[in-house]
């Protein structure tokens, strides 16, 4: 889950007019992401992850704001390309064929 943050007025409305587009502050892994990709891979992340959540399923909270002078887009891309890369389970957001593929005659 990625929450973001976008401009807006104190009483939480906005005006309906173009004010640029929201920013990701953080990106939640729950714990069966964790468990699909692996703990010490979700932690080997290029953007430090806070370990959340049980000690026996533990979900992981990646903060992208807060850092001055810190571009934020740039350190999402990283993140989704390490979390999302290919590991020996596959990983996360990879498509696993459900019908093992069997050649003719076979």
């Amino acid at each position: 889950m990625t929450a973001y943050q976008g401009i807006g007025r104190p009483d939480l409305t906005y005006a309906p007019v173009w004010t640029g587009a929201p920013s990701p502050i953080g990106l939640a892994v729950g714990p069966s992401g964790v468990a699909e990709m692996g703990l010490t891979h979700a932690l080997a992340a290029p953007v430090p992850g806070r370990v959340i959540g049980a000690s026996g399923a533990p979900a992981l909270w990646y903060r992208l704001a807060g850092e001055p002078g810190v571009p934020i887009w740039p350190r999402f891309t990283k993140l989704m390309r390490h979390l999302t890369a290919t590991t020996t389970s596959g990983g996360i957001g990879t498509a696993t064929p459900l019908v093992e593929r069997r050649e003719p005659g076979g």
